[in-house]
Order: structure tokens, then C-alpha cells, then sequence
């Protein structure tokens, strides 16, 4: 034999009135009991019930966009691509003011620095690759189950979050670098490193390797070869020659991540 609740119980269930053990108690009632599930509808607020299913429907099918995420469409980039660029985690306010605060101190750095450029052309390039390291980080992004699981996913999302977020550190690279004690063509130099190592860190996770070490270790190749070609002179790197060796491995780079594109759409 089995006991039921009355109708003073269940009004207080639906109307929220009952303690935790007496809500866990009844829950567990109703999942067994046809009889008592059968009474609740009469005990239920209709216009209360409807306003919360309109509710619910509206937040599915029709989030709130963030302001960044209207801009977005305003200039013309579809609702769902901007709806990936506003939740990468490095576009996030976050990691802009770390990215800021980071190459405002190359700049002073660099200024302190003799005159030479040195301190930000070595930073700066580095700025996108983490950047991009940071926008697949594992928890961080809040799509990742999503991303693994759909179209979206692979090498589209990767290029989509990699694009944005490279344009994003150049556009803040670029102002900062206004503030460089030498300005002209020098202070540019940073660019092409930073296109090359951020397609490197991609080709490199075509591997299986997480995007988190492959930014990690074309990072640290990247000062240690810094370090090797200095000698006498420590922008020798960022001259005719050095750009030269960049611009083939931006080549390279770009050329394993096409042939082995397959491999992001797999991982």
C-alpha cells in the first residue's frame, strides 16, 4: 500500500511553499505515482505556466546579443560567426587589457632600452600566438563540447577565432607602436614574425598537439632563436635577411595547415 499527497500538500509543492525534504519527497512521490502526477495540472497557475514557457522559448530561440555581437552584424558578419568571435575567450576584456598592458610596457621598455625597438619587437609577435593558444584552452571556451560536435567545429572555427583574434592584436599592436622611439618601417618589423609564428602554432597542433603547448613552444623557438642570431647585433633578426627566413616559414606554415587540414576537422 502506498500513501498519496492531499491537495493541500501539492497546492504548497506548486506554489513553492514547501521545505528542501518535503519538495525531495514529494519529486520522488510523483515520479512513481500517475494518480498524483495526474492531479497537479488543476493546481497550476496557467497564465503563470504560459508566461514561463514564453520565457524559455524566447531565451533559446532568441538569446540576448551583447553589444559586440550587434556591431558585428551591423558590418555585415552572419549571427552565427559573430556569435563565435563574441565568446572566444581571448577576445574577452580580459585578456584585451592583458594584451594592452603587455605591449605598453614593450614600448616603455623599449624607450628605456637605449632608443631601439628591440624590447617590443621581441614581445609583440608573440602576443597573437598566445592569443590564439588561449582561444582553444581547454574549460575556457565556453563552446568547445559544441564546437567538437558540429560543422562549426575544426578548421573553420579554428581560422574564424585565429583571424579575429590576429586582426585584434595588430590593430593594438599597431597603435601602441605609435609610441616606439624609432618609428618608420623598424617599428613594423614585428608583423611578419607574428603572422608566421601564429600560422606555425596552428600547423604544429595539426599534429594532435594542444594548441596551449604548441603556442608554448613556438614561443620559447622563438626567443631561442632570437638569441642565436643576434650576435653583435640584436635587431639582425628583424632585418632583410631575418624577415626573408620568416617569410619562408609563413610560407611552410601555411602550406601544412592546408595539406593537413583534415586533422582539425577530426580532432
Amino acid at each position: 500500500m502506498t500513501w498519496h499527497a492531499d491537495q493541500t500538500m501539492l497546492g504548497r509543492y506548486v506554489s513553492g511553499d514547501l521545505g528542501d525534504a518535503s519538495v525531495l519527497s514529494i519529486e520522488a512521490h510523483l515520479a512513481s505515482c500517475l494518480q498524483c502526477r495526474g492531479a497537479l495540472p488543476s493546481l497550476v497557475d496557467s497564465v503563470r505556466l504560459d508566461r514561463v514557457w514564453v520565457g524559455v522559448r524566447d531565451v533559446v530561440l532568441a538569446p540576448r546579443r551583447r553589444g559586440i555581437e550587434r556591431v558585428l552584424t551591423r558590418l555585415g558578419v552572419r549571427e552565427d560567426t559573430a556569435r563565435l568571435l563574441v565568446v572566444t575567450p581571448s577576445l574577452q576584456l580580459s585578456w584585451l587589457a592583458s594584451m594592452f598592458a603587455s605591449l605598453a610596457f614593450a614600448v616603455v621598455a623599449s624607450r628605456m632600452f637605449g632608443g631601439q625597438n628591440l624590447p617590443f619587437l621581441v614581445v609583440a609577435p608573440v602576443v597573437p600566438v598566445v592569443g590564439v593558444a588561449w582561444s582553444f584552452g581547454g574549460t575556457r571556451d565556453p563552446v568547445r563540447e559544441i564546437g567538437r560536435t558540429t560543422a562549426t567545429g575544426g578548421l573553420r572555427l579554428t581560422l574564424i577565432r585565429s583571424v579575429s583574434v590576429v586582426a585584434t592584436s595588430i590593430v593594438v599592436t599597431a597603435l601602441l607602436s605609435i609610441g616606439l622611439p624609432r618609428a618608420g618601417w623598424a617599428a613594423a618589423a614585428w608583423l611578419l614574425p607574428a603572422l608566421a609564428l601564429t600560422m606555425l602554432t596552428l600547423a604544429v597542433a595539426t599534429a594532435g598537439v594542444a594548441t596551449e603547448w604548441a603556442g608554448a613552444g613556438v614561443c620559447a623557438a622563438w626567443l631561442i632563436a632570437l638569441l642565436a642570431a643576434s650576435g653583435s647585433d640584436p635587431l639582425a633578426a628583424f632585418g632583410p635577411r631575418g624577415q626573408s627566413v620568416v617569410g619562408v616559414l609563413l610560407a611552410m606554415s601555411t602550406a601544412v595547415l592546408m595539406i593537413r587540414r583534415d586533422a582539425l576537422e577530426t580532432q
